[in-house]
């Protein structure tokens, strides 16, 4: 029997220190833990912060790939363990024709919250979890950081770190993208600037200190760009002058 169930938080499996997506049943109170990979976690976790990106990542990709193809993301099953390896199936229309396509469930599950598909697990699955959840930060919501004492404790002594360091700062290691960043800051001793939305939801999980920078960051100069067959495009026209009149009034 399949049962229907939704991500009710990501946390972090202090023992192993790897994710865990927590999955609850809806109407009940069973929740069924999935071990996954810090990318897997962050591409969740950007889905429920509501996160967009400029450009897509591998989930983004391939949820348009399926819409592309003239395709639709009915479900998805978590079908089964074997040798504490979970598996899952996402159930895909197509002109008429069912498909049923294996997949890692972390991978159907980020795709499932962009395509907004309907997640289901067998029952066996979680009756076989009882899971007494510890009591560790979790992303489901966005948190708020207003909070415990060592953490705003924290906060001011990195500030007063950080008012002391020279102008010129050496660069351990550089990211490609900002989703990368708070996996790199992890047991380290490393600073790093990012988007505060990611920096707030990422918080709870890897115990992050968040303040204000102490000093001004340079300007930055935002570009608008579209192919040159649209440039006379009564739309894009339209939009591109609403952006620079907003950018005017901001």
């Amino acid at each position: 029997m399949l049962v229907q169930v939704s991500v009710q938080s990501l946390g972090l499996d202090r023992a192993s220190n790897t994710p865990v997506v927590i999955l609850q049943e809806h109407d009940g109170e069973r929740v069924l833990p999935i071990w996954i990979g810090p990318g897997e976690a962050s591409a969740i976790a950007m889905e429920l912060a509501d996160m967009k990106l400029s450009r897509p990542l591998t989930h983004d990709l391939l949820a348009s790939v399926v819409a592309g193809l003239g395709g639709a993301l009915q479900k998805v099953i978590i079908s089964r363990v074997e040798e504490n390896t979970y598996f899952a199936e996402m159930i895909i229309r197509r002109n008429g024709e069912v498909i049923s396509v294996d997949a890692r469930p972390s991978d159907s599950i980020a795709v499932a919250l962009r395509l907004q598909a309907d997640i289901f697990a067998h029952e066996a699955l979680l009756e076989r979890t009882p899971l007494d959840l510890p009591g560790e930060p979790t992303i489901g919501e966005p948190p708020v950081l207003e909070g415990e004492s060592d953490t705003e404790m924290a906060a001011e002594e990195l500030k007063e770190y950080l008012r002391k360091l020279a102008p010129d700062r050496r660069i351990d290691v550089a990211a490609q993208s900002f989703i990368q960043v708070p996996w790199l800051l992890r047991g380290t001793n490393r600073l790093a600037v990012m988007h505060e939305r990611l920096a707030r939801v990422t918080q709870p999980v890897f115990d992050l200190a968040i303040v204000d920078l102490p000093y001004d960051l340079s300007p930055m100069r935002e570009m608008m760009q579209h192919h040159v067959s649209r440039t006379r495009d009564a739309g894009l026209t339209c939009l591109r002058q609403k952006i620079l009149q907003f950018a005017k009034d901001s």
